[in-house]
């Protein structure tokens, strides 16, 4: 049995004979020690202090002794000035392990803020994906879901930036997941998705992410990753459930008319299939056909005609699929839209059909 007291004399914990025993045959030293006491009290190990009558301050790397008495101390935390927040963070950005063991032992404040955006180390370290200097932290006690100046957490630093370890590290100690930026809202699960980190949403999605969590703009995951590209991102987004039709609440634009603008190929497929509503209309009444077409993204053009998608949705001032393609010359979305029997007689607000406008902006190939 291991009897550990404060200074004044009060048993604090005990270890008990058979868990001693073990850490002892173990070769465990008073570092593992301090980190069952960390589990047990609550005081992170780089606050605590073992003084012996017979050793003094007894140091980490010392193994543990059966039959022992120590005293605990528990030190405050303290506030480090400019030089040595510079140095901590600086190792913390360097991945100088060691050099932070040092300071954090002395014991500083691990949430200490002194810079102007109020980052802390976690910050630097979660951003370029220092693992073990994030474990240090955390053993130091620091705050997980501490937050800079526009709302960034280290979850979401490791989840911008990809790193997957660390990510996990943070979800595992408690990092609240749904952690939004104060400025635009957007969250871990979006700026994942945004850089098409497929590990990193995944991860968050297996840690009950909220799947719709939306920008101050409506933006979801989805939405995004449509808007990119990102067609396993994506894929797995739909597979978790993510609603594939919520829309913009600036423009009214869904996932689907993103993708269809940008011409990702892959995507808007994946979204079909979903049973992404094809004919859904942004505020000027454009749906994802319409916008293809005047893109003239020929392919996509063909997926949502196949999907049924309809041919004459016109936006709100008249035009359709038809005439804005042919006053924009794209022959192939012409000829695909006229082959599936589109209106070439539907007339904008202003009398203008698909003819008059090929007429009005020379486009002669098109008549």
């Amino acid at each position: 049995m291991m009897q550990i007291s404060a200074v004044s004399g009060r048993t604090v914990a005990q270890v008990d004979e058979d868990e001693l025993l073990d850490m002892v045959e173990n070769g465990k030293s008073f570092l593992h020690l301090k980190q069952l006491l960390s589990a047990k009290l609550g005081y992170s190990r780089f606050r605590q202090r073992f003084l012996s009558d017979t050793m003094g301050e007894v140091h980490d790397s010392m193994p543990l002794i059966p039959d022992s008495s120590v005293q605990l101390v528990i030190l405050d935390f303290c506030a480090p000035d400019e030089t040595k927040w510079d140095e901590l963070v600086r190792h913390c950005r360097e991945n100088n392990v060691e050099e932070v063991e040092s300071l954090l032992q002395k014991p500083y404040d691990p949430n200490w803020r002194g810079c102007d955006d109020n980052a802390t180390p976690i910050h630097f370290a979660a951003d370029r994906g220092h693992l073990k200097i994030v474990q240090l932290l955390l053993e130091a006690g620091v705050d997980t879901d501490v937050a800079t100046t526009d709302g960034a957490t280290a979850l979401y630093c490791s989840a911008c930036m990809g790193h997957v370890e660390v990510a996990r590290l943070l979800l595992e100690a408690g990092a609240d997941k749904d952690a939004a930026m104060t400025g635009d809202g957007r969250t871990a699960l979006y700026v994942a998705a945004q850089n098409g980190h497929l590990e990193i949403v995944r991860l968050l999605l297996e840690a009950g992410v909220d799947t719709d969590a939306a920008t101050t703009d409506g933006a979801t995951a989805l939405y995004c990753a449509a808007c990119m590209g990102h067609v396993e991102v994506a894929r797995l987004l739909l597979e978790a459930g993510a609603d594939k039709d919520a829309a913009m609440t600036e423009d009214g634009s869904t996932a689907l008319y993103v993708a269809a603008q940008n011409g990702h190929l892959e995507v808007v497929p994946l979204l079909l299939e979903a049973g992404a509503e094809t004919d859904a209309k942004d505020k000027l009444g454009s749906t994802a056909l319409l916008i293809a077409a005047c893109m003239g993204h020929v392919e996509i053009v063909r997926f949502l005609l196949e999907a049924g998608a309809d041919k004459d949705a016109a936006r709100t001032d008249g035009t359709t699929p038809l005439s804005i393609s042919a006053k924009n010359c794209h022959l192939e979305v012409v000829r695909l839209l006229l082959e599936a029997g589109a209106d070439k007689d539907a007339a904008t607000i202003d009398g203008a059909t698909a003819l008059i406008t090929s007429v009005e902006n020379g486009h002669l190939e098109v008549l």
